[in-house]
């Protein structure tokens, strides 16, 4: 809207041509600016009126003021005090002629504002009933006035973190329904191997291998497998050993092998140690939900020049390499020549030593025993 004068036809005090009247003059021969001001305002009011605005027209001209910054309250279609001042506001800011009154071109303008900001509302409305990040992009994409835009992308912004954490939290949620499943097979797979294990007690009994028929007290040690709970098997090692058959035999101790279903099983090789322990010692035999299956061989840590057999009972010596003394009943003395047999290996120092520092072949010295144990009656 350019500067311009808006005095289309004329009004009282005014000439044909639009210039000031002789009677609007004071009686220097100047015109009386309120006088004036007071025509052209009346001329102004008469425009509109010839316009025949309806309240809808109205309405929308307040809602264009109020939508392009002019605060006059609420748009109800009536125009008083404050709807003209920010008539003349806007007329200001436009440099046009200010006086609170609307041309036709004003008010198509200001309609056509207010039809603009109110499909805004309805389209920033229909978002939030959505409340979607579908919704409030659609918004923000459209190529009209987006009056809310500021709020829109407070509100996606909003909502896109939210969908983050419950993407977040779904996520969590499968991991760990998936990581139940797995627990779950990984102990149906552990009750079924545990069970084979179970299931071989017999053949194990009618090959000579027996249990303690006192079951004694469960200690947890580290391992291959992580923790795992093995019977504290481990006598007294001298007169009147306090620590006998408890936990504190074995407190230190660590095993190669197999935990399964949360107990030792099968072929172990057991590096017994612990507070109450009066030496370390190694342990080589088979393991039947966490209780040792006896004979079991035994050999001192850190030494290759001796090995002994452990019997629910007692113990004995195979063969001793070291001293002065000698001696090697590997071959001939109760249960040496049998665990040779069942395990598949030699008594010999090579051995001795494999077990000591713990580079003994574990699963070749099993899938010896358990051939055996399957092919032979």
């Amino acid at each position: 809207f350019p500067s311009r004068p808006i005095l289309e036809d004329t009004a009282p005090g005014m000439a044909s041509d639009g210039t000031v009247g002789a009677d609007v003059v004071d009686e220097s021969g100047d015109p009386n600016p309120a006088q004036v001001v007071a025509i052209t305002s009346e001329k102004a009011k008469a425009d509109e009126e010839a316009l025949n605005l309806v309240r809808d027209d109205r309405v929308l001209v307040q809602q264009a003021l109020e939508d392009l910054g002019f605060s006059l309250g609420a748009a109800d279609g009536l125009f008083g005090g404050k709807t003209r001042a920010a008539i003349r506001d806007w007329q200001k800011t436009r440099e046009l002629g200010v006086t609170g009154y609307l041309t036709r071109e004003q008010l198509e303008y200001l309609v056509q504002v207010g039809r603009d900001a109110h499909a805004d509302r309805e389209a920033f409305v229909a978002a939030t009933k959505l409340n979607t990040s579908a919704s409030y992009r659609a918004y923000l994409d459209r190529a009209h006035l987006r009056r809310h835009e500021a709020e829109a992308r407070t509100l996606l912004a909003k909502l896109l973190e939210r969908e983050r954490e419950e993407e977040v939290a779904r996520q969590r949620k499968r991991e760990r329904e998936e990581e139940a499943a797995r627990q779950r097979e990984r102990e149906r797979v552990a009750a079924r191997a545990e069970s084979e294990y179970v299931e071989l007690l017999p053949k194990l009994e009618s090959r000579g291998f027996v249990r303690d028929p006192v079951k004694r007290s469960t200690c947890t040690i580290g391992g291959t497998d992580g923790e795992c709970i093995v019977e504290a098997f481990i006598s007294g090692e001298w007169k009147d050993d306090e620590f006998a058959y408890i936990c504190s035999k074995l407190d230190k101790s660590q095993y190669q092998g197999r935990c399964v279903n949360g107990n030792l099983n099968g072929l172990i090789l057991l590096d017994a140690d612990g507070s109450g322990k009066g030496g370390r010692e190694m342990f080589l035999g088979y393991f039947v939900e966490g209780r040792p299956l006896y004979p079991l061989m035994d050999s001192r840590f850190g030494s290759d020049d001796f090995i002994s057999i452990r019997e629910v009972d007692s113990s004995y010596g195979c063969f001793y390499l070291g001293g002065d003394n000698p001696w090697d009943s590997s071959s001939t003395r109760e249960s040496c020549p049998k665990i040779q047999r069942e395990f598949g290996i030699p008594m010999t120092r090579d051995v001795a030593r494999s077990l000591s520092d713990g580079t003994f072949d574990l699963e070749g010295a099993e899938r010896h025993f358990l051939r055996r144990l399957r092919t032979l009656e």
